[in-house]
C-alpha cells in the first residue's frame, strides 16, 4: 500500500499546539520565492530561466489549469494506493524527478546530483539523472538502488564517447536511457545572457566527461593540469543533433530502457517506436531550449487513441492487434504518470481515456 504522503501535516498541526511553526514553506509558490531570495542571481537565472521571452515556459505551466480530476465517490478508499506498474517495476506513485543538468549549483555543498538521488531514494520517486552533473554515474548510481534510476543522455558527437557513456550507466545499476533529442545547440536565454553565464564553460558539471577514459584519452594534459583545453574539448563534443539512425543505434547497444526525450509530434512518436523505442518522454524541454512552442501537454490529444499510433509500427514487437509481445512493458495507463511517459501499451489500448477502476484520469475542462 502505498504510504499516505499527506500524513505529515497531522504532525504539522500537532507541532502547532506545542507552538512549533513549519521550518520550510508547504507551498511551491512560497517556496519559489525563498529559493530566489538565497540563490545568487547567477544560479538563480539559470534555473528561473527560459528560451526568449519565456512564453513556452509560461505556457507549459498554464495548461495544466485548462485539465482536472474527475473523483469517483464511494468505493471507501479509506488506504489510498497510488502505485503503478511501469516497465514491469510497481512504483509507489505516478510521480518521476525530471532531469536537470548542472542541479550541482544549487546545493550548498554542489553536489546537487547526489542529494537528488538520496531524495529518490527516500522516498521511492525514480529520479532521471542528466550527463551535466557534478557527481558522476557511478556515483548517483551506487544511490539509485532501491529506487530505479535513469540517465539522461546528451548524445556527444562522438559515438564511441556516446556508448562509454551508456556502458557506464548500465554498469552504475540505471534502468534506462532517455535520450534528448532537442540540445543540438543552446537555446537564445536573456537571464543567462545578461550575466554571462554558462557554468560548464567555468569547468561545472562535466564530471561525467572528465571521468570518462574515452574523452581523457583525447586530451594531451589532465583536466587538471589544463582545464581550459579540456573544457574547449568538451564543448566539441557536446551537442550532437541526434537523428532516427543515431537513436537505432543505441537501441541495438544497449538493453536498458530506451526512452527518446523531447518528442512531441505524433509522426515522430511513430518513428521512435519503429526504431525501437520503450517510452516516448514527451517534452519541450520547459521552453529553455526552443520559445513559441505549444505546451507539452498540448500534444497529447494528437498521440490519441494509441492504437492509432501503433498501426505504423513495424519492428521490436508492436503489433496492429490486440496481442502483446515481451517489448510491451505496462498494461493500460491507470495514472496521470502513464500517459505523460506514454508508455507503449497492449490490447487495452483502445480504452482510451476514461475513468476506469476506480481511479482518475485526466479531462478536459470546458
Amino acid at each position: 500500500m502505498t504510504p499516505d504522503y499527506g500524513a505529515f501535516q497531522l504532525e504539522i498541526y500537532l507541532a502547532g499546539t506545542q507552538g512549533r511553526l513549519p521550518r520550510y514553506p508547504v507551498d511551491s509558490e512560497s517556496l519559489e520565492h525563498r529559493a530566489q531570495e538565497v540563490l545568487p542571481p547567477w544560479i538563480w537565472s539559470y534555473v528561473a530561466g527560459g528560451c526568449g521571452n519565456e512564453r513556452t515556459q509560461r505556457a507549459n505551466v498554464d495548461a495544466f489549469e485548462k485539465w482536472g480530476v474527475v473523483p469517483r465517490m464511494g468505493v471507501g478508499a479509506v488506504e489510498r494506493d497510488l502505485s503503478v506498474e511501469l516497465f514491469g517495476m510497481t512504483l509507489p506513485s505516478p510521480v518521476f524527478m525530471a532531469p536537470i543538468g548542472v542541479i550541482r549549483i544549487c546545493s550548498q555543498e554542489f553536489h546537487g546530483d547526489l542529494a537528488v538521488a538520496r531524495a529518490a531514494d527516500r522516498t521511492g520517486i525514480p529520479a532521471v539523472q542528466s550527463t551535466l552533473s557534478m557527481d558522476p554515474v557511478e556515483e548517483t548510481g551506487a544511490v539509485h538502488q532501491e529506487t530505479p534510476g535513469f540517465f539522461q543522455l546528451y548524445m556527444p558527437r562522438d559515438r564511441d564517447l556516446a556508448l562509454s557513456f551508456i556502458r557506464r550507466a548500465e554498469q552504475s545499476g540505471y534502468k534506462g536511457i532517455a535520450v534528448t533529442l532537442d540540445t543540438w545547440t543552446p537555446g537564445w536565454r536573456p537571464r543567462d545572457l545578461i550575466t554571462s553565464n554558462f557554468p560548464q564553460l567555468r569547468g561545472m558539471c562535466v564530471s561525467n566527461y572528465f571521468t570518462d577514459p574515452n574523452f581523457l584519452a583525447k586530451l594531451a594534459k589532465s583536466p587538471e593540469e589544463d582545464l581550459p583545453t579540456a573544457i574547449l574539448t568538451w564543448a566539441a563534443n557536446f551537442g550532437q543533433p541526434v537523428t532516427w539512425d543515431d537513436l537505432a543505434w543505441i537501441r541495438e547497444v544497449t538493453d536498458l530502457l530506451v526512452i527518446p526525450k523531447g518528442v512531441c509530434h505524433p509522426d515522430d512518436v511513430r518513428r521512435a517506436i519503429d526504431v525501437g523505442a520503450d517510452a516516448i518522454y514527451c517534452s519541450n524541454h520547459v521552453g529553455r531550449q526552443a520559445n513559441g512552442g505549444l505546451p507539452a501537454l498540448q500534444h497529447f490529444p494528437a498521440w490519441w487513441p494509441p492504437r492509432a499510433i501503433r498501426r505504423s509500427c513495424s519492428i521490436r514487437g508492436c503489433a496492429t492487434g490486440a496481442t502483446s509481445s515481451s517489448r510491451w512493458r505496462s498494461g493500460p495507463p491507470r495514472s496521470v504518470s502513464d500517459a505523460l511517459m506514454h508508455t507503449r501499451w497492449p490490447s487495452a489500448a483502445r480504452t482510451g481515456w476514461c475513468i476506469t477502476s476506480g481511479r482518475c484520469w485526466p479531462r478536459p475542462i470546458s
